[in-house]
């Protein structure tokens, strides 16, 4: 996708990336997941501009490195376009949870999701950012981003440099969202774990300590958020505010409260631990919130199983 290098007269080429370039010509899961992400939000003319970053951008991806995706729209159909990404999403892939709110990615004024997407009995993550028109030159200035797409030629004008950290100041300000009123905490928290999980079994196998301790943290705080969402509705966001009491007050505490406790004295995940902590939350959600977990049962047993594929065999 994309052509090569336009030339725009008083401006000079603008370099519009196309996949196979970015990949090197070799054909992989992401770049095919890309190619598919890139169609599915070029079909509307809404579309203004897209961009990749992360690993790919950067030209050190590997094999399960993420799909960061990063799509521009006008003002006029921001939000609209966010509210029907999932939809947008859900036609074109196998997607495999609710989208997860990032809170991770950086504040680049926009909103951004992740997907869990399956592909060839695999599993791809799918970071899709929303960015605003007038937010562009912030995020050319936080990361290195790879144009892909520009809607007309007029906008070339405007594409140049973007391929660049840009100098413009700008004051970066995480752009208004709401998650979906309709989902409940439960279910929220089960994909954050879920896809906090995947990302872990990458940080384990890269050998990333520090994302590792954050992410772990992260996973441990949704876990225990998850059980006071079950089991102590009105604490649930106290964290680990008078825990211990809750947890041997109640029948579901005294159940679960050896495994929560052992979840907080791994500071860092190893691929058993990330597999102990899905397994605990779907317990949790089987034993007080079934209709959560026959609602998700399917795919978070797919997960599970692709997760279980990371821990190495004993022996």
């Amino acid at each position: 996708m994309g052509a090569s290098s336009p030339s725009v007269p008083g401006y000079g080429p603008v370099k519009v990336h196309s996949i196979s370039d970015l990949f090197l010509g070799a054909r992989s899961a992401q770049s095919d997941m890309l190619e598919s992400t890139l169609l599915a939000f070029t079909a509307s003319p809404w579309l203004r501009r897209a961009y990749v970053r992360g690993s790919i951008a950067s030209g050190e991806y590997d094999r399960v490195s993420d799909i960061d995706f990063v799509a521009v729209y006008s003002p006029r159909h921001f939000n609209k376009i966010v509210e029907l990404s999932p939809d947008i999403m859900a036609s074109h892939f196998h997607v495999l949870l609710p989208p997860w709110l990032d809170s991770i990615v950086p504040d680049f004024g926009g909103v951004g999701f992740v997907y869990l997407v399956e592909y060839n009995g695999k599993v791809v993550t799918i970071d899709l950012y929303f960015l605003p028109e007038s937010k562009i030159a912030i995020i050319t200035k936080l990361t290195d981003v790879k144009l892909l797409y520009c809607n007309s030629d007029n906008d070339l004008k405007q594409c140049k440099g973007t391929t660049q950290r840009s100098t413009e100041a700008g004051t970066p300000r995480r752009y208004g969202y709401t998650p979906d009123s309709e989902r409940d905490v439960t279910t929220s928290l089960v994909v954050e774990i879920f896809v906090l999980a995947i990302f872990l079994m990458k940080r384990i196998a890269r050998g990333q300590i520090f994302l590792n301790y954050s992410e772990t943290h992260r996973q441990t705080c949704a876990l225990n958020r998850l059980w006071r969402a079950v089991y102590d509705v009105p604490h649930v966001d106290f964290g680990f505010y008078h825990l211990e009491k809750a947890l041997f007050s109640s029948v579901g505490g005294r159940r679960f409260s050896q495994p929560l406790l052992r979840t907080i004295q791994s500071p860092l995940s190893d691929q058993r631990v990330v597999l102990d902590k899905v397994g605990l939350a779907m317990e949790i959600i089987q034993d007080g919130s079934p209709e959560v977990f026959n609602r998700m049962r399917k795919p978070l047993e797919f997960l599970l199983d692709y997760l279980s594929s990371w821990v190495p065999t004993q022996g």
